[in-house]
């Protein structure tokens, strides 16, 4: 029996990244933005691995489907709040990037993982 290890899942392995590069980010913000536009912009990064490691863990492909989505409705939401960081000048144009990138890599990744998952669900067992 293979035995399953998030920690090999290369998709959660860039989610746990993004949310390093939002806690830097968070941690240099001024107090009174840490409480507002800078906990909403934490909150969504880090809820896109805390997605993605529930959608690991679950067994129907169902389940697994829906958290991959809310993943990316919270990486979405990341990327949004860091160009309204950008905007306000609350971070540097390298880092909001650096934040981007990454982030539209796991986009793929997610999107290739959802597609898979709605393959399996849909073929017969054997």
């Amino acid at each position: 029996m293979k035995k399953l290890n998030l920690y090999d899942f290369e998709l959660y392995q860039k989610s746990r990244e993004l949310s390093k590069i939002a806690w830097r980010i968070y941690i240099k913000l001024p107090r009174d933005i840490q409480y507002k536009t800078g906990g909403q912009f934490l909150e969504s990064a880090d809820s896109v691995q805390a997605n993605v490691a529930e959608g690991f863990g679950r067994y129907h492909y169902k389940d697994k489907l829906n958290f991959h989505f809310y993943a990316r409705g919270s990486l979405i939401e990341s990327l949004s709040w860091s160009e309204v960081l950008l905007e306000r000048e609350l971070i540097g144009i390298e880092i909001q990037m650096e934040f981007t990138e990454l982030a539209n890599t796991i986009s793929m990744m997610n999107n290739a993982y959802i597609r898979h998952l709605w393959d399996q669900s849909r073929s017969p067992r054997p």
